[in-house]
């Protein structure tokens, strides 16, 4: 009878019902990927293939093919459905490599072989502690950043685990047998044979080797960082009118994992540094913060703040200009100590606190957060927030998140799609508009809502995507419905008007009775014995934006997420190359590939292409032309 019930409620409201499973992400069984660093130095590549070929000459064995490594396995990544591996390759595509020129020795060593009965010869490369070090940083921060994403992968060289020392070059299996070689080796070891090694290009493999036929992407990377000038300077604009840098001063920062706290605190940093003062950044993360990446433990978060108020402690004790609390503090408690401590020793206080409005940004925030904070912890956070309380002599700024448009593409379809799922498609009212509508309008009943117009419940992944989001729009209100039961206006679009899905009459609910519901509206518009009010002559005129209303998908039911605004960015990263060379043949693939051109497309990369002609055909479709084709020597096939 529920059922019965809720399917009469959706039919009376126009609503268009689709299946649950529909517009959701295609699910994998499983798939195991590599993200790996390319071996691809010049220098060590000729120098593999010179000592090769002299061995070869010496010993006449057989090289094996299958031992030779051409990259060095940073995370292994498990990806279950197809919004996952968008995730992954664009996070890979829009990724800033630390890129360092270190020496890596070379040497040879004779093991038992696992192809035959005999021994083989191999030459490795082998990794220092600084490299050891590079490798188990990258991953680190390649790990915590797709945990944010909700992606499982493992570190290779977690500082936890044991971590491989060398990978091999190239590897001959005895075959024949030939006089003892240890003295030969023992001379070519002497010579402590090192070599320059570029690490520069990242690559995505379904295969700890990376060959043609296994290979998604390779990312060729160049150490520019993404800038948004805007941004900044707004931001040093603001900071300029918080902070004076001539006294002493402590700022404090608020807000959620991922919400920009660090970019603050380094550009108070950096305008301190500017006014020749002297400036100490507190925060708990420092103790979590290796030469390996950052490793955070929960049963060492007493020891990591008790850290941060020592470092502020003694940063007071030797007058420090400006000195920088960088913590979540969320509820007001965990810093009350600080502004406590700071005014009885003379500083001022300025308190800078990043705004997140409601839980859909507190989940972008989570997305793009470098710590790995799950969406449990971030939703904690958030549901526990405390406003400031204005306190005298001490300055409070809110900051407006920031998201570059890399955040929204990560973000949006794991938001849309895997944390939660679209219910309502609507144009929000702005809180000027709500304050006028219920003035001329005040509410009848009980409940009240007033908060939006429905264009579309449960839409459709198609109607998600045909909507502007964050457009300002404007609507009539032409009659006033009411009876005992519900209460709702009847509206017109003013100017632009906006596609609908399923909605036939656009209305707006005001209020409602206990024992009735929002959808009611829809048959009070139709009832012929509903008190109607004409107002069309009063030329009321409200405003909205086009948003999205979420339903989370797991967590508490309660909370109602909506997206009403894509802030863009202005990030870029120049001179990427994205060399495809894995011709896929399912429509999942060959659309995750094409995701993967388009990106790069955009950012004015240089794309190759290595496949069947056939494929050329869904690029043309999508606008993507290649101005030459042609056929690459030593790879089967047409190209």
């Amino acid at each position: 009878m529920a059922r019965s019930k809720r399917d009469t409620k959706k039919q009376r409201s126009g609503s268009v019902e689709k299946s649950v499973k529909e517009g959701n992400p295609v699910q994998m069984e499983g798939l195991k990927l590599y993200a790996q660093i390319l071996l691809d130095t010049p220098q060590l590549k000729v120098f593999g293939d010179e000592t090769k070929a002299q061995w070869y000459a010496k010993t006449k064995w057989t090289e094996d093919m299958e031992a030779a490594v051409n990259a060095i396995v940073l995370l292994e990544l498990d990806i279950y459905s197809n919004l996952q591996l968008n995730a992954v390759k664009t996070y890979l595509d829009e990724m800033v490599l630390e890129i360092e020129l270190m020496d890596v020795g070379c040497r040879l060593q004779v093991e038992n072989s696992s192809n035959c009965d005999g021994k083989c010869l191999k030459l490795t490369m082998q990794f220092s502690d600084k490299l050891k070090i590079y490798l188990a940083k990258m991953g680190n921060l390649m790990q915590l950043k797709l945990q944010s994403l909700g992606i499982k992968s493992f570190n290779r060289f977690d500082r936890n685990k044991k971590a491989p020392r060398d990978v091999t070059l190239w590897s001959l299996d005895e075959s024949n047998a030939i006089k003892s070689l240890q003295n030969d080796i023992q001379d070519f070891n002497r010579q402590r044979v090192t070599l320059p090694l570029h690490l520069s290009t990242l690559v995505l493999s379904s295969h700890q080797s990376p060959k043609t036929e296994n290979t998604l992407s390779i990312w060729r990377k160049h150490h520019t960082a993404p800038t948004n000038n805007t941004y900044i300077d707004t931001l040093r604009s603001q900071l300029s009118i918080l902070m004076s840098f001539k006294g002493k001063e402590v700022v404090i920062l608020r807000g959620l994992p991922g919400s920009g706290k660090s970019t603050i605190s380094r550009l108070v940093q950096k305008m301190a540094i500017e006014q020749g003062v002297s400036t100490v950044l507190c925060s708990a993360d420092t103790y979590f913060e290796s030469p390996s990446g950052y490793y955070h433990e929960r049963s060492k978060l007493t020891e990591a703040h008790e850290l941060c108020k020592s470092t502020f402690s003694r940063a007071i004790s030797n007058n420090i200009d400006v000195i920088v609390v960088d913590n979540t503090h969320s509820m007001l408690w965990e810093y009350e100590s600080y502004m406590q401590d700071a005014m009885s020793s003379g500083y001022s206080v300025r308190i800078a606190e990043v705004a997140c409005s409601d839980a859909a940004m507190a989940q972008r925030m989570m997305y793009r957060n470098s710590h790995g904070v799950g969406m449990d912890v971030i939703m904690r956070m958030f549901l526990r927030w405390e406003a400031h309380v204005p306190t005298e002599n001490v300055f409070h700024l809110i900051v407006l998140p920031n998201f570059y448009a890399i955040d929204n593409q990560l973000a949006l379809p794991l938001l849309l799609h895997d944390t939660n799922e679209v219910y309502i498609a609507a144009v929000f009212l702005t809180e000027e508009s709500k304050k006028n509508l219920f003035a001329r309008f005040p509410p009848k009943h009980k409940q009240v809502v007033g908060e939006h117009m429905t264009l579309s419940y449960l839409p459709t992944p198609d109607f998600i995507n045909e909507l502007d989001i964050g457009q300002h729009c404007r609507l009539r209100v032409l009659k006033e419905f009411s009876d005992n039961k519900g209460h709702c206006v009847y509206v017109e679009w003013e100017g632009t008007e906006v596609p609908c899905q399923g909605q036939r009459i656009l209305h707006i609910t005001l209020s409602f009775a206990p024992d009735a519901s929002a959808v009611y509206s829809n048959s009070l518009l139709v009832d012929p014995n509903a008190a109607i009010v004409d107002v069309a002559n009063e030329g009321i005129v409200i405003e909205g934006v086009i948003g999205l209303a979420l339903r989370p998908r797991s967590g508490p039911r309660g909370i109602k997420p909506q997206l009403l605004n894509l802030p863009q960015g202005g990030a870029k990263y120049v001179g990427q190359q994205l060399i495809v060379v894995h011709a896929p043949s399912s429509p999942l693939a060959i659309d995750t590939l094409l995701n993967s051109v388009l990106r790069v497309a955009k950012h004015d990369s240089i794309l190759v292409y290595i496949g069947e002609p056939e494929l050329l055909a869904h690029f043309s479709a999508n606008s993507v032309k290649f101005e030459l084709c042609r056929h690459f020597p030593g790879i089967p096939g047409k190209h």
